[in-house]
């Protein structure tokens, strides 16, 4: 075998008997960065290597360079002699040669220059290089050059200090081109002078140390997130008991935060016993770990009753194992532990009742016997074992193996016996399920030495320990897996992945959501489904930091069939597959936007409503001032025809000015006045045979419920609503058509997924229908607004449809529609239902009625007042007028014996009349008071009624008004309101 030596053995020049000295040269030096040469280090030339050959007398030696090989002429005297006189010396250089040649790590000598001078078979077997490649070569030829750079750096420090070095991790690239890391120790090599020649050093192999490493990290960071998900403490522990990691669930179990579960010492954690317990057992698995009889793989089982936060007890079932290093010694525990509390209780309970027997089966060694493979029987067996299946001893031996186990686990024992008898090596534990004496079957663990004889299996020793328990805990974690899998099958939330903008793994609902099949969504990314204008959303959502299940965002996304669904999204950030990614849930919200517009669309209606409330209010001030003076002027113009004409004539004006503003408090829902119970049919019949009389080229089509229920409401104002309705709908067909009318009785669940919040109770439905023209969404979306309408100017004032939906509002009921362009429109009115009985109205009598009584008159409004004031003197009553609520109570103090009534105004700055109303009928409790406000009868109004407030009168009011209302609350007797 050709033998490489050092270069002290081989002869590189003539003067052979000169010492060593190294001369300068062009060559680099041992390469470091940039070329750089070791500090302090003589420009050397780079050492030459060969294949020398003993007495060799002079040749041509291959010499290699930094990346070439070149040949350079060599003299050698023959130094036969001086090397003879040195054979006990080359004897023990020999040896030394074998040791090293037969080492399995490799050996290595350089030059200064980084020259392979010298190496062993086992640098070949890992470079992958034979010895003449590898001889010479510099290392920059099989290393990247920051790897060479780093080596460089460690060398430097070694030729620097003269101490030893070592480099982990060192990359190299074979020579079949895949990577191989090595570890390195390396120190400085000088001669005979104690001049530096090189470096020597042993060379190991960690590359499959590196990767297992590797992939050790990378099932840690897998096992991590199970552990963190899962429904038992997952824990790890250093071997003096302190916690270096608990999953989670220690707080649905032990009642502790994370953080201060990890910060306890054990003795807080378990009752003194079973502390004790746990540091007993740990001395023993430490114990028997030093002995070296302890199996590696083995799994030890504790129940320890631990503390919960809150000091209460509980016992958990702790199945350990020890973390090992590579060299197999332990270096921490790793821990499951499972709350078996309930089970413990039910073992309490058993005990208590069958002590005697509990006791036995606890301290019972395992089950224990000797098979005979060629007779095929049992040659002993202990008590337990009978036992565990119900036979005597005599009749368990009479038994074979396939007698006592079950028909699944015999084709498991015979399978597992043809390899046993043709030498194959099988695990010394198995698992088989027995089926005992009575026919009950359970699950056993066999630990089994096999006894052989000649080289062929004799028979065995089994030791036996029954893990039904632990099979069926394991089935019901099986189960319990389908569950929780069945569960995010048949979820109503949306679930899948998002990794690598990729769609992994979505549930049915989400499929559904999205409209794509699984095959689908797999080639397709997430962000691509979401509306343009929304993708920043979900990117701020997919870049957040410290996000947690409650966070998410709304968004919408395109559907297959191309609508938008408004859906929200909640990411939490996971692991999986050793990668990061999103778990995303969604839940379609589509419904729920839609009602919120319908909402905002309701809240927008009553803010105009407030403000149409308060116009009217105003406005009808204002009328008041005109249509009192026309009152007073009207009783002064009977002697005057051509006067009193024209004054009729303003009158009926100011008449068409009060419904408009009537028709602005009904949709501000002010125009609610007194309510009866009303039949609706009768009304419905009489109000549509009014308006076909005007309309005849219109069909009315009747369908009245029989039974209809009656409806607390103002009469007046339901044949308002319904002859806008009528109007609308002989507007939209102006060529005649159908008008369908109908009532009904419904309950609240009729109005079941509309945009209110309807109260509990019966409703009369009345419903009118068109086969007119038909309403888009856009028209629909406004109908009910003031002012809006889509009538020619002129012909139309937009307070139609709004002064019914305030009316419906008013009587507590509701209006829908539904229209479609071409298909006519439907009108849905709700209105509650009353108590039967009919209230019948009181004739009115015509004309003013005068009187000769005091008055007190409040009213803020100046000009309302002084004409107010002339009305009531007009007919014949002394008038005490007030512009101010302290006014009022002043002249009622000095008067209080004189006033017979009070008329006061609703509305009044600082002091409104319901507070004034207070402050007098405590000064007076028998004052009758008759109320009067540019608001209709409703809301505060009402509320002063009830407080026994005798009457309410709507401005504008003309004389003839007045003087009958006044009249009506005088002449009632006292105590009637």
């Amino acid at each position: 075998m050709t033998r490489c030596f050092k270069p002290r053995a081989c002869l590189s020049s003539h003067r052979s008997h000169e010492p060593h000295r190294p001369s300068r040269c062009d060559a680099s030096l041992f390469p470091g960065p940039a070329g750089r040469r070791l500090p302090g280090a003589p420009a050397l030339r780079a050492a030459t290597s060969s294949v020398c050959r003993e007495n060799l007398p002079g040749g041509l030696f291959p010499v290699k360079g930094n990346t070439e090989t070149r040949k350079r002429p060599t003299f050698l005297p023959d130094t036969t002699p001086r090397i003879n006189s040195r054979e006990p010396h080359l004897q023990g250089e020999e040896k030394y040669r074998d040791i090293v040649e037969n080492s399995e790590e490799g050996y290595f000598e350089v030059d200064l220059a980084g020259n392979l001078t010298f190496f062993n078979n086992a640098l070949c077997r890992i470079t992958g290089y034979p010895k003449e490649e590898l001889l010479g070569m510099n290392n920059r030829e099989y290393t990247r050059p920051e790897t060479a750079r780093k080596l460089y750096e460690v060398f430097n420090r070694t030729y620097r200090t003269g101490r030893s070095a070592k480099v982990h991790d060192y990359e190299i690239i074979r020579k079949d081109g895949s990577t191989c890391f090595l570890e390195i120790s390396a120190y400085l090599h000088r001669d005979s002078e104690g001049n530096p020649r090189g470096f020597r050093g042993m060379v190991r192999d960690v590359t499959e140390r590196k990767l297992s490493m590797k992939a050790l990290e990378e099932s840690e960071a897998r096992y991590r997130l199970l552990a963190d998900h899962a429904t038992d403490i997952i824990f790890t522990m250093t071997l003096d008991l302190r916690f270096l990691y608990a999953s989670p669930s220690v707080t649905r179990i032990m009642g502790y935060d994370l953080e201060t579960f990890m910060a306890l010492p054990l003795d807080r954690l378990l009752t003194a016993a079973s502390l004790e317990k746990a540091e007993a057992a740990m001395a023993r698995e430490l114990l028997s770990e030093k002995k070296g009889s302890a199996d590696p793989l083995r799994v030890s089982t504790l129940e320890l009753e631990a503390l919960r936060s809150d000091g209460s007890s509980l016992w958990l079932e702790n199945r350990m194992t020890f973390l090992r290093d590579p060299a197999g010694a332990p270096q921490g525990i790793l821990g499951v532990a499972r709350d078996i509390s309930d089970r413990k209780k039910a073992e309490e309970a058993l005990r208590e009742s069958e002590s005697k027997y509990r006791q036995l089966v606890k301290h019972a060694p395992a089950g224990i016997y000797e098979v005979d493979f060629i007779n095929q029987k049992f040659v002993t067996v202990n008590d337990v074992m009978c036992e565990y299946t119900g036979y005597t001893k005599e009749e368990f031996l009479s038994l074979s193996p396939l007698d006592i186990l079950t028909e699944e686990s015999r084709g498991r024992f015979l399978e597992r016996m043809s390899k046993v008898f043709a030498g194959e090596t099988v695990p010394d534990t198995v698992e088989f399920q027995i089926r005992a004496k009575d026919g009950r079957s359970f699950w056993v663990i066999l630990y089994i030495r096999y006894r052989y004889e000649n080289g062929m299996p004799k028979g065995a020793t089994v030791v036996v320990h029954d893990i039904t328990e632990r099979r069926l805990a394991e089935e019901a974690l099986r189960k319990s897996e389908e569950r929780y899998r069945l569960l995010v099958e048949h979820a109503e939330e949306g679930v899948f992945i998002d990794q690598d903008e990729a769609i992994k793994f979505p549930n049915p609902k989400a499929r559904q959501i999205l409209g794509y099949s699984e095959e689908e969504l797999a080639k397709m990314r997430f962000v691509d489904l979401i509306h343009p204008q929304d993708r920043p959303l979900f990117q701020t959502l997919r870049r957040g930091e410290n996000l947690t299940p409650k966070d998410s965002t709304t968004l919408r996304v395109i559907h297959k069939a191309g609508q938008e669904h408004w859906l929200e999204v909640k990411a939490v950030p996971v692991v999986w597959d050793g990668s990061p990614a999103l778990l995303l849930l969604l839940r379609d919200v589509t419904r729920q936007k839609t009602l919120e517009a319908q909402l905002m669309h309701v809240q927008k209606m009553e803010a105009i409503g407030t403000l149409a409330g308060g116009i009217a209010h105003n406005f009808n001030n204002l009328l008041m001032g005109i249509q009192g003076n026309i009152s007073l002027m009207l009783m002064d113009a009977a002697s005057n025809p051509s006067q009193l004409e024209r004054l009729q004539t303003i009158e009926k004006l100011i008449e068409s000015g009060s419904k408009l503003t009537g028709q602005l408090l009904g949709y501000a829902r002010g125009g609610k006045y007194e309510t009866r119970p009303t039949d609706l049919n009768r009304l419905v019949q009489e109000t549509s045979q009014t308006f076909g009389l005007t309309k005849k080229e219109i069909a009315i089509h009747l369908d009245l419920c029989p039974d209809l229920r009656p409806a607390a409401a103002d009469r007046a104002q339901i044949e308002e609503v319904l002859m806008n309705l009528f109007v609308n709908a002989a507007d939209a067909m102006p060529r005649g058509g159908e008008l369908f009318l109908a009532t009904r009785n419904v309950t609240e669940k009729a109005l079941h997924g509309k945009p209110f919040t309807v109260e509990p109770g019966s409703y009369a439905l009345i419903s009118v229908r068109d086969t007119g023209t038909g309403m888009d969404l856009k028209t629909m979306d406004r109908i009910f607004e003031p002012f809006f309408t889509t009538k020619p100017v002129g012909r139309g004032t937009g307070l139609g449809l709004a002064s019914a939906y305030g009316i419906l509002k008013a009587h507590n009921g509701y209006i829908d529609v539904e229209s479609e362009i071409g298909r006519g429109t439907s009108f849905f009115l709700y209105l509650p239902t009353s108590d039967p009985l009919m209230v019948q109205e009181e004739p009115l009598r015509s004309g003013p009625v005068r009187g000769a009584e005091t008055l007190l008159l409040v009213d803020d409004e100046e000009s309302v007042l002084k004409v107010a004031q002339l009305m009531l003197e007009k007919l014949g009553y002394r008038v005490l007028a007030a512009a101010n609520a302290k006014e009022a109570l002043r002249l009622f103090r000095r008067h209080k014996e004189s006033i017979h009534m009070v008329i006061l105004d609703m509305i009044m700055p600082d002091i409104g009349g319901g507070r004034l109303y207070e402050k007098l009928k405590a000064l007076d409790p028998g004052l009758k008071a008759l109320l009067s406000s540019g608001y209709s009868l409703d809301g505060q109004a009402t509320e002063i009624l009830k407080q026994g407030c005798n009457g309410f009168i709507q401005k504008p009011f003309g004389v003839a008004d007045l003087s009958r209302k006044i009249r009506e609350i005088l002449d009632r007797p006292v105590g009637l309101s």
